[in-house]
């Protein structure tokens, strides 16, 4: 869980810079995307969230006029996920505490 998140947190920081519309940055920011999407492929409940971020933010698109709005729109959405993915490995990991303590 925390492969993908760092990744979330790196582009996160990207789209929260004022200087984000550089080409440098937002060609790193491909590279994370890239990089989401294709930890996301191995494992079942991460590619259902992404996938499903994925569509909601390309729906979301339409309807934003410049790059600015768009990055501001991808940095809601990467938020996002950073907040379910960091929801879901905290309670995994109370569940395995609380698996590991009643084997004792």
């Amino acid at each position: 869980m925390s492969d993908v998140l760092v990744p979330i947190r790196k582009a996160i920081n990207i789209l929260e810079r004022k200087s984000r519309v550089q080409e440098g940055k937002l060609n790193k920011l491909d590279e994370l995307e890239k990089k989401i999407i294709m930890i996301s492929n191995k494992t079942a409940y991460i590619s259902k969230v992404v996938s499903h971020a994925i569509i909601r933010l390309n729906r979301a698109v339409f309807y934003v006029t410049d790059l600015d709005e768009n990055l501001e729109l991808s940095l809601k959405f990467y938020r996002e996920l950073n907040m379910s993915f960091s929801l879901y490995k905290k309670n995994l990991d109370h569940g395995l505490r609380i698996m590991e303590q009643k084997n004792l």
